[in-house]
Formats: structure tokens, C-alpha cells, sequence
């Protein structure tokens, strides 16, 4: 009788997981922060019998789940009861258990941006995700995150205070606005959100509003160990693209922040290898910038100038014919005792630094699935019309009238629950 209990118990912990693994209604139930004791005061299902015969007599199992001491945490409890016979009014044995359960996170992120945040333009609309945004997500007339059919999961962290910012910058905010919204702005799909949204009901759209939000980092880039090994070839200056030519770039070109190449329209430039530049790099109308044909492996553009990467009318930034993709990085930052080759940047220079741009991706820019962008410390703009395939930023902003949109391979799912913890409770 008390293995049958026991049996039920984790059979109801069972069916729980997979409910929360494939439906966003078990997804948002919680209640208070739990501890660790056998007492549950959260969500809890109706009791469903297991079995019901004469000899067994009647089996039933219930769950009830909340929040745990920890972001992304749950706890869950199922319990047992066997009545014998089956019209007993009490249970003649009763058996426990608890599980404690962690989000999984997602691979990667379409979108993920550091303490500057997210902002979306008027009538900007994404279409892929997941997002993560480490600051605050700020939305204007019109502006759409997934859709009913394609819904978007999104992680708003909120860790963009003090404002105004000082030396402790970035921490968490402890209370306010994580989200702000403006007219017929929505989010279709999850959305954990550290403290408030100033519209609940923009945020209700085939998902779940909640505040597990997984304190994350941007992913390391060093500039140190992404230029070691690359030789000097030649200055900026000396380098040309006229209009309808090609241009193969390989190895480290010197120069400076404020100087640059810039391309002519309609030339391709061609990536040997990985290339670091001193300076900056403007695109021309019609341009095309890839990997060379010979390249087997993702290679590195490390951009060191003031205003890094600006695009023209109708660029094609792709991989090449092996379908071979390459990261785009940008080290400018306000700090002056050590760009462009600051390990780490904090405080007010951080905050200074993100409204600085150094990718600018404008009007009708075509990007392929495998090509990152990442400014390192700065901001990230696109404008009108955008296909690429993952960004990452101190502060990212997507402007006005632009269908931002995302090559599919580069989305993931959010991840699953999963189970760190089990325990039999006999109290």
C-alpha cells in the first residue's frame, strides 16, 4: 500500500513536468517564494485518481507548485493518498514527495543586449527570438515583439541602475518600470520581466507574464585574444574599393579611430581570413561583404574605429558560397585609459558608452542566418528593413518603419524544466 502511494506520488510529478515542459498555464503558477519545508500553499491541482478497485482500493495524486528561493527556481510537491476501501472518507496511507525544478536556458538569442537595453522604434516589428534584454525594454507606437502564430519569448533583467549612473553601475533596479509601452505596442509569447510593465494588458497574448529572469552577461569577447596572431599587411589609407570592384582583406590594417575605409557602391569585399581594423568601415550602395571562397571556418571583422560599422542603401552581408558566415565585432567605448582594447569597461563609462554607436546597419541591409554582430561595449542600430541573423549589444535599438527580421535557423526555443532535486517527505 505505501509503495502504491509512493508510485502515485511520482507518477503526479511526472505528468506535472511534462505539463510545464508543453503548457504555458502550468508555466505561470507559482505563489510566494518557498522553502524548504513539505508545506505548499501555491498553485495546486484538483486531486486525480490513479486507480480504483477493491483490492487496491482508491489512489489519487495532486500537485501543488510555487516559486523558489532562487531566480528560475520552482518547487513542487505531489501527493498521494490510498483509500481502502474506496468510499473511506480519510486516506488510510498518504506518502510525499518534492522536487525543486530549474528553467533551462535557451542556446542562444536572437537579440541579447546589455545594460543599455532594448528600444524599438515605431512600427517595428520582430519576428524571431528568443530576446534577452539585460537593461530595460522600452517600445513605441506600434512596435510588436512575435505574433499569435510565432509567439517570441522575451527575459527583461532590468539591470540598468543606478540612473544616473555611477561607479556601482550596472545592478538590478529595485522597483519601477522594466518595460515601458506606447499605443497598439504588444508582446505575443512569455514574458519574464524583473519588476512592472506599464501596460499588463499588452503583455497578456498567447503567453504568460512572470519575473523569472536569469541574470545573465553578455558572452565574453576579448580583444586581446581575438587580434593576437594577426600581422601588420599594409595602412588603411592605401586601400580602395572603387564602385563595381572587389577588394580581399586579410590580417591587421592600421590606422586610426577617426579614419576608415570606405567603400565605393557596388564593390564586394572579400574576407581572406580574419581582419582586424584600426579604423572604421563604411559600406557603399549595392555593397557586398562576405567571406572569400577559400574560407572553410566562421572567421572574425574585429573594428576598432569611433563609428565602426555603418552600412549603405541595399548591402548584402552574407556568407559564403560554402555557406560559411563570419562575427562582426566592435571595442570602441567612452573609457579614453584604454580603448579600443579594454578587457572589461564599468561604471559611468559603461553607461556613457551605450549611446555611442558602432553598428549601423541601414535601409534594405540582407544578412545571412551565421553572421553576428556584436558591439562589445556600445550601441547597436538598425534601421528600415533589416534581415540578420543575431545581435548582440550594450544597448541595441531598432528604428522606426523597420521589419526587423530574423533568418530562421538562428531562433531557438526557450529551454525547458528540468529536475535538480528530488525528496521523499515523510512528515
Amino acid at each position: 500500500m505505501s509503495a502504491g502511494a509512493l508510485n502515485a506520488a511520482e507518477a503526479g510529478a511526472e505528468i506535472f513536468m511534462n505539463n510545464i515542459n508543453n503548457d504555458s498555464t502550468y508555466q505561470g503558477t507559482n505563489n510566494a517564494p518557498g522553502t524548504a519545508t513539505d508545506s505548499c500553499t501555491g498553485y495546486t491541482s484538483a486531486p486525480v485518481t490513479f486507480v480504483e478497485n477493491a483490492i487496491q482500493g482508491k489512489v489519487t495524486y495532486e500537485t501543488c507548485v510555487k516559486d523558489g528561493t532562487i531566480t528560475g527556481e520552482k518547487m513542487v510537491y505531489a501527493t498521494a493518498k490510498v483509500y481502502l476501501p474506496t468510499t473511506a472518507a480519510s486516506p488510510r496511507v498518504t506518502r510525499k514527495i518534492r522536487l525543486i525544478i530549474n528553467q533551462a536556458l535557451p542556446a542562444s538569442y536572437t537579440i541579447m543586449s546589455g545594460p543599455g537595453g532594448l528600444k524599438l522604434g515605431n512600427n517595428v516589428r520582430i519576428t524571431a527570438g528568443p530576446i534577452y534584454v539585460g537593461g530595460k525594454l522600452e517600445m513605441d507606437n506600434n512596435a510588436v515583439i512575435g505574433s499569435i502564430a510565432t509567439p517570441v519569448t522575451t527575459y527583461v533583467a532590468d539591470k540598468a541602475c543606478p540612473i544616473p549612473a555611477n561607479a556601482t553601475f550596472p545592478d538590478f533596479c529595485p522597483s519601477g518600470n522594466s518595460i515601458t509601452t506606447d499605443t497598439n505596442s504588444h508582446v505575443y509569447g512569455d514574458t519574464h520581466v524583473l519588476n512592472n510593465v506599464d501596460a499588463p494588458s499588452r503583455f497578456t497574448h498567447n503567453g504568460v507574464v512572470d519575473n523569472i529572469v536569469p541574470p545573465l552577461n553578455l558572452p565574453p569577447a576579448d580583444h586581446a585574444t581575438l587580434t593576437s596572431g594577426l600581422s601588420n599587411t599594409t595602412g588603411m589609407s592605401s586601400l580602395n574599393c572603387p564602385n563595381n570592384g572587389t577588394l580581399h582583406l586579410s590580417g591587421h590594417y592600421t590606422g586610426t579611430s577617426t579614419s576608415g575605409l570606405t567603400i565605393g557602391n557596388n564593390c564586394t569585399i572579400l574576407l581572406d581570413g580574419n581582419v582586424w581594423l584600426d579604423g572604421n568601415l563604411a559600406l557603399g550602395n549595392n555593397s557586398t561583404l562576405r567571406p572569400g571562397d577559400s574560407v572553410a571556418t566562421p572567421i572574425n571583422l574585429i573594428i576598432d574605429g569611433s563609428t565602426g560599422l555603418t552600412t549603405g542603401n541595399n548591402n548584402f552581408i552574407t556568407a559564403n558560397a560554402s555557406g560559411v558566415g563570419f562575427n562582426v565585432y566592435t571595442f570602441w567605448s567612452a573609457d579614453t585609459t584604454c580603448r579600443p582594447n579594454c578587457s572589461n569597461v564599468i561604471g559611468a563609462a559603461l553607461a556613457d558608452s551605450q549611446g555611442i554607436t558602432t553598428i549601423n546597419l541601414s535601409n534594405n541591409v540582407s544578412g545571412s542566418a551565421n553572421i553576428l554582430f556584436y558591439s562589445r561595449w556600445t550601441k547597436l542600430m538598425l534601421n528600415n528593413n533589416i534581415t540578420v541573423g543575431q545581435l548582440l549589444g550594450q544597448a541595441i535599438e531598432l528604428n522606426n518603419n523597420g521589419n526587423i527580421v530574423f533568418s530562421s535557423n538562428t531562433s531557438t526555443t526557450p529551454g525547458g524544466w528540468d529536475v535538480r532535486y528530488y525528496e521523499r517527505l515523510y512528515r
